[in-house]
């Protein structure tokens, strides 16, 4: 049941005792209060590592990072071809599309490097 559609299913009083048991219960259990409540669809986090990957601070190996990245979105797709992981990922997409990637401009001690 989604969340629209459950508040759209219960009264004033029925959404104010929700709110006190949360405000309660959120004091005893702040974690999850109602993760399991509405089904959430749960994400894949993938951790790739490679020692080799940089030598330094600043040197970046782009061909070890190229295969971190392939192995990455293979595992995230759990399919052994890179491009068929691709485009699982990305339905729709070809050779002329872009995909972007959000680089981390917030913490200058840990930037993104293009070479990612």
């Amino acid at each position: 049941m989604s969340l629209p559609n459950f508040l759209s299913r219960i009264d004033r009083r029925t959404f104010m005792k929700i709110l006190s048991f949360t405000g309660i219960s959120g004091l005893i259990y702040p974690r999850g209060l109602l993760s399991n409540v509405f089904n959430p669809t749960l994400s894949r986090l993938v951790v790739v590592k490679d020692s080799s990957a940089t030598s330094g601070l600043s040197v970046i190996n782009s061909g070890t990072v190229q295969v971190m990245v392939d192995a990455g979105i293979k595992s995230l797709a759990q399919l052994p071809d890179v491009g068929e992981a691709w485009k699982s990922l990305f339905p729709g997409i070809d050779t002329n599309k872009t995909i972007a990637i959000k680089v981390n401009c917030i913490n200058s001690a840990v930037p993104t490097h293009p070479e990612v």
